[in-house]
């Protein structure tokens, strides 16, 4: 995740900034960053994820 963010500023971007982020399925490498330390790292994102994913019970429902 480190790479992401630095991307990220050197596009001029914060990860604050960020309003969405799509997972394509709920496994630790694609999903284990959004949070760090219990500290969500996309604070002003909405995370989509796939119906299928979703109702595996892959995460925890909210």
């Amino acid at each position: 995740m480190a790479s992401l963010f630095r991307h990220l500023e050197r596009s001029g971007y914060r990860a604050d900034q960020v309003d969405g982020v799509i997972l394509t399925h709920i496994h630790a490498d694609h999903s284990g960053g959004l949070t760090v330390d219990g500290k969500t790292q996309f604070p002003n994102a909405t995370i989509h994820v796939a119906d299928r994913e979703y109702d595996s019970g892959s995460i925890a429902k909210v």
